[in-house]
C-alpha cells in the first residue's frame, strides 16, 4: 500500500549505504495560517490561475460483491477473484484526473486490482501491485497514457472521455468500500497543450526547460504529534517549509503552499510506529492506527503530512505516503496522510533538528507530497528492468537508471551509480529518486512531473 523512501547513509545493508522512502484522535490547539507568497516562488512563474481553493466532487459507497460474479483462476490455480464493482468515470480534458479507491478486509495475500475499460479495450492499472486491503488507481499515469496500458489504447488530454473501472476483490459475500473523486477544476490552456520533452539527449536535463506561466496553490496541513522532537512544530519547521516550496515553486511546477498547521497529543503509540505494512490492522503503534487516530485533524481539501517520531518496524524509513495517489476529499483512512518520522532524518537521535536536517525533511516531504499527489519513482531500488514495465514510472521525460548501472552487484541503484547524464546512469538528482541522503542534493522535478501535480485535484 504504501510507499517508502530510504536514506543512504550509515546503515550497511548487503553492499548497499542504507538509512531513506516507502511508497490518513483529533487535533487541536491550531497554530496560525500561513501562505508562503509569490516573493518564494522563483521570478518567472507567472500570476495565479485565479482560483481560491481545490475544486473537486467525491462519492462513497458500500457494496458487497456476489460469489456469482466470479472470475475463476483470477488469482492462480484455485483462487477466484470477485467483481465487485463497475464505475464510469469522465475525465481526460476539462476534468484532468480521476481517481478510484477500494477497500475490503480479506486477510489474504491477494491484492485488490482494477481494470480500466474503454470501448472495446482492457487494460490493468499497475497499482495494483500496491494495495492488498486497500488500493487506489487514477486516470491517467502520465502523457504518455499508454504506457501500463495496452498499446492499442491511446488517451486523449484535450477532451473527456468516459472510462470504466472494474473492481476485482478477492473475497465475495464480504462488504468492500469504493470511493471516486473527480477534478472540477478545468486545465490552463498550456497544461491541455502540454507535450513532453522528447529530444534534450542530456537525460539530467530533459524537461527541465519547462516554465509554466500560471501560478498554482496546494493547501499543505501538518499535523505535529507532540513530542515528535523539540523543533517539531510550525515555526522551527520554516527550513523545512521552505525547502519544499523551493521544490515545488521552480518554474517545472509553479506550485506555491499553502499551510496550516495542527498539534496533536504525544502518546507513546503516536510517537513510535512498530508496523507500517498491515493494511488492516488497527492495532496502537501502527501505520493505520496513527493516521485514523489523527483524522480529526486532517483536512478533505489539503495535503496532509504527519510529523511524529520514529518508525522501528523496517529501519532508516524517512517518511511513506498513503499511495500513488492518495485519496484526495476524505480523511481517517490509510491512504489520507504522508507521514514523516524525525529521526530517520538526525545523525544524532533525540537532539533538536540542526537547519540541515530540517532541510532534508523539507525534501522527504515533497518526495512523499510527489506520491500522495501522482508522482512514481524514477525507478524502483533494483533500477529499470527491460523485462518489467513497473520497475519504472510511466513518464517520458524522467531520466533512468537501469539495473546495469549496478556496478557493485549488490541488486540496488545508489545515488552515485545513477548520477550521471546517460540513458541508464541518471536520475539520482531527481527528488522522486528511490533513495536519499542529507549530504546529496535532489532539487529535480521535470516539467511532466510538474504537470501531473498540477492536475491533481488538491491544487487549484
Amino acid at each position: 500500500m504504501n510507499l517508502t523512501k530510504l536514506k543512504l547513509t550509515g546503515v550497511v545493508l548487503g553492499s548497499l549505504l542504507l538509512l531513506h522512502c516507502p511508497s490518513g484522535g483529533g487535533g487541536d490547539n491550531p497554530l496560525p495560517f500561513l501562505l508562503l507568497g509569490s516573493e518564494a516562488l522563483p521570478s518567472g512563474t507567472g500570476s495565479s490561475t485565479g482560483a481560491t481553493e481545490p475544486l473537486f466532487e467525491t462519492s462513497m459507497k458500500s457494496v458487497t460483491p456476489s460469489a456469482s460474479n466470479v472470475l475463476t483462476d483470477y488469482y492462480g490455480a484455485g483462487i477466484n477473484g470477485y467483481v465487485a464493482d463497475s464505475t464510469t468515470i469522465r475525465a481526460g480534458g476539462e476534468h484532468p484526473l480521476g481517481m478510484l479507491f477500494a477497500a475490503q478486509d480479506h486477510n489474504m495475500s491477494y491484492p485488490i486490482d482494477f481494470y480500466f475499460r474503454e470501448s472495446s479495450t482492457n487494460y490493468f492499472s499497475r497499482n495494483s501491485i500496491v494495495g492488498y486491503e486497500f488500493n487506489g488507481a487514477m486516470t491517467h499515469y502520465g502523457s504518455n497514457s499508454q504506457f501500463y496500458t495496452s498499446p492499442g489504447h491511446y488517451v486523449s488530454i484535450a477532451y473527456d472521455y468516459n472510462i470504466s473501472i472494474q473492481t476485482v476483490v478477492p473475497k465475495a459475500n464480504t462488504p468492500t468500500q469504493i470511493w471516486s473523486i473527480r477534478s472540477l477544476l478545468s486545465p490552463t490552456a498550456a497544461e491541455r497543450s502540454f507535450s513532453a520533452d522528447l529530444y534534450t539527449s542530456n537525460r539530467r536535463e530533459r524537461g527541465m526547460n519547462r516554465s509554466w506561466a500560471l501560478r498554482k496553490h496546494l493547501n499543505v496541513n501538518l499535523i505535529f504529534v507532540e513530542g515528535a522532537n523539540a523543533n517539531a512544530n510550525l515555526d522551527d519547521f520554516a527550513p523545512a517549509i521552505a525547502k519544499m516550496q523551493s521544490l515545488y515553486g521552480q518554474p517545472t511546477v509553479a506550485i506555491e503552499l499553502v499551510v496550516t498547521a495542527t498539534t496533536v497529543p504525544g502518546t507513546s503509540d503516536l510517537l513510535t510506529i512498530d508496523e507500517l505494512s498491515d493494511e488492516s490492522g488497527t492495532a496502537p503503534g501502527s501505520l493505520r492506527y496513527l493516521i485514523t487516530q489523527t483524522a480529526d485533524a486532517q483536512r478533505a481539501d489539503a495535503l496532509n503530512i504527519i510529523i511524529t517520531r520514529e518508525e522501528i518496524d523496517v529501519g532508516g524509513v524517512l517518511g511513506v505516503s498513503g499511495g500513488i495517489p492518495g485519496m484526495v476529499g476524505f480523511t481517517g483512512t490509510l491512504q489520507n496522510a504522508v507521514v514523516i518520522f524525525v529521526e530517520g532524518h538526525q545523525t544524532i537521535s533525540g537532539l533538536p533538528l540542526s537547519f540541515s536536517e530540517l532541510e532534508f525533511i523539507g525534501t522527504t516531504m515533497a518526495h512523499e507530497g510527489g506520491h500522495y499527489l501522482g508522482l512514481s519513482h524514477l525507478v524502483e531500488s533494483g533500477g529499470q528492468d527491460f523485462g518489467n514495465m513497473y520497475s519504472e514510472d510511466p513518464l517520458i521525460e524522467t531520466p533512468v537508471c537501469s539495473d546495469l548501472s549496478d556496478d557493485n552487484n549488490d541488486g540496488f541503484v545508489s545515488l552515485s551509480e545513477c548520477d550521471g547524464t546517460g540513458i541508464s546512469d541518471s536520475g539520482a538528482r531527481n527528488v522522486m529518486f528511490w533513495a536519499g541522503d542529507p549530504a546529496f542534493s535532489q532539487e529535480y522535478l521535470t516539467g511532466e512531473q510538474g504537470w501531473m501535480l498540477r492536475r491533481n485535484p488538491l491544487v487549484y
